[in-house]
Protein backbone atom coordinates (compact mmCIF):
# COMPACT_ATOMS: atom_id res chain seq x y z
CA UNK A 1 0.00 0.00 0.00
CA UNK A 2 1.01 3.35 -0.64
CA UNK A 3 1.94 5.67 1.93
CA UNK A 4 0.36 9.70 1.50
CA UNK A 5 2.79 12.25 3.66
CA UNK A 6 1.06 14.89 5.33
CA UNK A 7 2.39 17.21 2.95
CA UNK A 8 1.12 14.90 0.07
CA UNK A 9 -2.53 15.56 1.75
CA UNK A 10 -2.28 19.11 2.03
CA UNK A 11 -1.02 19.39 -1.53
CA UNK A 12 -4.09 17.50 -2.94
CA UNK A 13 -6.51 19.64 -0.92
CA UNK A 14 -5.16 22.35 -2.00
CA UNK A 15 -5.38 21.13 -5.81
CA UNK A 16 -9.26 20.35 -4.76
CA UNK A 17 -9.42 24.10 -3.99
CA UNK A 18 -8.25 25.22 -6.89
CA UNK A 19 -10.23 22.82 -9.31
CA UNK A 20 -13.08 23.27 -7.73
CA UNK A 21 -12.93 27.22 -8.13
CA UNK A 22 -12.07 27.15 -11.54
CA UNK A 23 -14.99 24.79 -12.64
CA UNK A 24 -16.83 26.47 -10.13
CA UNK A 25 -16.14 30.55 -11.76
CA UNK A 26 -16.89 28.48 -15.12
CA UNK A 27 -20.02 27.15 -14.11
CA UNK A 28 -20.94 31.05 -13.03
CA UNK A 29 -20.35 32.14 -16.40
CA UNK A 30 -16.92 32.59 -16.64
CA UNK A 31 -16.76 34.74 -12.93
CA UNK A 32 -13.43 36.76 -13.11
CA UNK A 33 -12.83 36.61 -9.30
CA UNK A 34 -13.60 32.65 -8.82
CA UNK A 35 -11.62 32.41 -11.82
CA UNK A 36 -8.63 34.37 -10.94
CA UNK A 37 -8.54 32.42 -7.58
CA UNK A 38 -8.86 29.24 -8.90
CA UNK A 39 -6.04 30.66 -11.13
CA UNK A 40 -3.95 31.74 -7.85
CA UNK A 41 -4.25 28.69 -5.65
CA UNK A 42 -4.01 25.36 -8.24
CA UNK A 43 -0.11 26.26 -9.24
CA UNK A 44 0.74 26.92 -5.84
CA UNK A 45 -0.80 23.28 -4.86
CA UNK A 46 1.00 21.97 -7.79
CA UNK A 47 4.44 23.53 -6.00
CA UNK A 48 3.82 22.78 -2.49
CA UNK A 49 4.30 19.07 -2.70
CA UNK A 50 6.96 18.73 -4.87
CA UNK A 51 9.13 21.03 -3.02
CA UNK A 52 8.57 18.73 0.41
CA UNK A 53 9.71 15.40 -1.05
Amino acid sequence: MISITEWQKIGVGITGFGVFFILFGILLYFDSVLLAFGNGVFPCSLWLPGQCI
